[in-house]
């Protein structure tokens, strides 16, 4: 249950970014405040959405880790959670500067994690193994990733190079 309305938030979601205005708007925002601004976008509407949405996205989180868990504690949201969260939002493709990002990106890196973090729990390693695998890949992937964006980089500023012609 929890898991289908997290894949239907996620649909939902990447259909708002994606195919209205309101998506196209936050888009802009995030990629340069003032170049929105200027091109007639109510930035604090826009900002205001964006908080509202956050806020209330992250109360439905609690309300189905509480129903899952049968019991809420103030030390539910401590340990790697954060840096899970973040993790998945960088590493999945968003930009920490904004306008760029994608929504499947981040939920497959999300799953990824999940996947490891069951595995290592399942092999009953101790806590302190467990956070370096995930390390070396929370690590590894944006150096894999730079790594590509400038090979490819290279290869398109090598295609548009011009010949001068001998005429």
């Amino acid at each position: 249950m929890t898991f289908a309305l997290f894949a239907l938030l996620a649909v939902i979601l990447n259909y708002g970014l994606i195919r209205t205005q309101w998506g196209r708007s936050m888009f802009a925002v995030g990629g340069n405040q003032e170049a929105a601004r200027r091109s007639g976008i109510n930035v604090r509407r826009i900002y205001l959405s964006a908080l509202m949405l956050c806020s209330t996205l992250a109360a439905l989180g609690g309300i189905l880790s509480a129903s899952r868990l049968a019991s809420s504690s103030q030390q539910a949201g401590t340990g790697d959670v954060n840096l899970n969260a973040i993790a998945a939002a960088v590493i999945g493709g968003t930009s920490l500067f904004g306008g760029r990002g994608s929504a499947w990106s981040a939920v497959l890196r999300i799953i990824v994690i999940q996947a490891i973090s069951n595995g290592l729990t399942l092999l009953n390693l101790s806590s302190s193994l467990r956070y370096k695998p995930k390390a070396v890949i929370d690590w590894g992937t944006p150096q894999v990733a730079d790594t590509s964006r400038s090979s490819i980089g290279k290869l398109s500023s090598k295609e548009n190079i011009s010949v001068p012609s001998t005429v």
